[in-house]
């Protein structure tokens, strides 16, 4: 029943019509029919399945399919339990599970302590209470669960855009939950952009983020630029080196990513903090002798979380900063000022797609190390689209070889370019939010989308009617008079509140050629 509903619509679970995914799938249901069976065998397929993802992120492809889904679902219902023994096993658990919808129990929902404040009269003894929304919005912004912790007043989301591309739908999902629930709890929205790489980002990028946000009506309390807190930045990296949780390393790349893979301690990893700050210090000013370093997290080289196998913090870039120049020389990574920036501006929730999931450890590890304000961290899945480049460096290189007219191309999935192909706003707003904020990862077809679009400009398009001026065909119309009159008619047939406009009518009209094709002799047309 499961391949019938996938293959029937299309929900791209069992192979998407190769016929190699498709078999290894079937196999892997067999396994799940032996597994349902005889419960015994359960105390060795949970080696095998750990073994088996050491190496791989999915039972079979580079997605979920019906396999994940099967597998999952019979040694949930058997009893498994994530745990240390089998970290690859647990990891992958715990990642197919948050993308699908398991149903919760039905249990009365837990009273929220409401926060209370003293009052700021003094001659009084009432206090302000703020309560903790604990509702699920289920109308039109779709499922979309309360923020942990959430005070109304004092939350405070940001949308943190690299300027290194214009927006596209994928972008409208991340930027529309943070507006959606800083209005919910009536708290505060951060555009800040993520100008942290100056070789991929430019002014010309940041200029039509802003223009894009304000075609979706987005308008933040506050715009800032991570390059805002470059000092700050290097502020925590000197605290971080110092109390030994971060060395200066001059690994090259490859080797590098090899030791990741092979859970091998770096040469410089156990550096004295002394120097690792005096070649962190050169590397700031851009010295000769530095610039093969970057400075690295000492976090944990066995940890199963790659990312927490000592990732880079700091590394040097001699390309001057479309805001900065050449002030700086070095710049932190993504990973280590997001943190930083988020508990600074005053970031109370930081949403994130699921694709992160495993950086979350990483996030969160930073802020203990400075001993800075902690950041709540909502997930939800992106949204794709059959047959959608979405990664803003292969819309780069399509922009670059001139094989569109530039971002704002009707072929592209930019913002820009979904409303010169005649994307209604209002349409776009709601079709993103109606997804909700799942943890599930959303692939949807065009088709949907333009439909609803269809359904909106329906009812507010004046209607006008144009030929082809290559193609057109000149007809004479014998019983209309040689005279131009003018007559007012609708320009909506059904909305008359639309208005009106004036219809010449003369013997002679155009019509597109095919149109000339098809006519018979003695045939009405209208």
């Amino acid at each position: 029943i499961s391949k019938f509903f996938s293959r029937s619509y299309g929900l791209q679970l069992y192979g998407n019509n190769d016929a190699i995914l498709s078999s290894q799938i079937d196999q892997w249901l067999d396994y799940y029919l032996q597994l349902k069976v005889n419960n015994v065998v359960l105390v060795d397929a949970i080696p095998f399945l750990n073994e088996y993802f050491e190496r791989n992120s999915y039972l079979v492809g580079y997605s979920l399919s019906l396999a994940d889904v099967a597998i999952v679902l019979v040694i949930k219902r058997l009893g498994y339990q994530p745990s240390d023994e089998f970290p690859h096993l647990s990891r992958w658990f715990s990642f197919i599970t948050s993308q699908l919808p398991f149903p919760k129990p039905l249990t009365a929902p837990k009273a929220k302590v409401a926060k209370v404040k003293p009052a700021t009269n003094k001659n009084t003894t009432t206090e302000n209470v703020k309560s903790t929304s604990t509702s699920t919005n289920t109308g039109e912004e779709g499922t979309c669960p309360p923020l942990d912790g959430a005070i109304e007043g004092e939350v405070c989301t940001r949308f943190p855009p690299e300027p290194s591309g214009y927006l596209h739908i994928g972008h409208c999902k991340a930027v529309l939950l943070n507006q959606y629930y800083a209005q919910r709890y009536k708290g505060k929205l951060i555009v800040r952009f993520d100008d942290t790489n100056p070789s991929k980002e430019k002014e010309e990028y940041a200029e039509n983020i802003m223009k894009d946000l304000e075609t979706l009506g987005v308008k933040a309390d506050k715009v800032s630029h991570t390059s805002d807190y470059f000092a700050t930045c290097e502020e925590f990296a000197r605290k971080i080196i110092l109390s030994g949780n971060a060395y200066m390393d001059d690994t090259d790349q490859e080797t590098m990513q090899a030791e990741r893979l092979e859970k091998k301690e770096s040469k410089r990893r156990n550096t004295s903090p002394e120097s690792n700050l005096e070649l962190f210090e050169l590397l700031l000013k851009g010295d000769p002798s530095a610039r093969t370093y970057c400075l690295r997290a000492k976090i944990d080289m066995n940890s199963v979380n790659g990312t927490m196998r000592d990732p880079v913090l700091y590394r040097f870039n001699e390309t001057p900063h479309h805001r900065t120049g050449s002030t700086y020389k070095a710049y932190p990574t993504y990973d280590f000022a997001c943190p930083i920036v988020d508990s600074v501006e005053g970031v109370t929730h930081a949403l994130r797609t699921t694709e992160y999931n495993d950086r979350d450890e990483q996030y969160h590890w930073i802020i203990k190390a400075l001993n800075i304000r902690d950041v709540k961290i909502l997930t939800y899945g992106k949204i794709n689209f059959i047959n959608t480049v979405l990664s803003k460096r292969k819309l780069t290189w399509f922009v670059e070889s001139k094989l569109v007219d530039s971002w704002f191309d009707p072929r592209f999935p930019t913002i820009q370019g979904c409303i010169r192909r005649g994307m209604d706003v209002d349409v776009l707003k709601h079709f993103i939010l109606s997804q909700g904020a799942s943890k599930r990862v959303i692939t949807m077809e065009w088709d949907k989308f333009w439909s609803e679009n269809k359904k909106k400009l329906e009812e507010i398009s004046p209607r006008y009617m144009a030929v082809n001026e290559t193609n057109k065909v000149l007809v004479r119309i014998t019983n209309v008079p040689n005279v131009i009159t003018g007559h007012s008619v609708q320009v909506h047939p059904q909305k008359p509140e639309l208005g009106y406009r004036t219809l010449r009518r003369y013997n002679e009209i155009y019509i597109d050629q095919i149109d000339s094709i098809n006519l018979k002799v003695n045939e009405e047309i209208t």
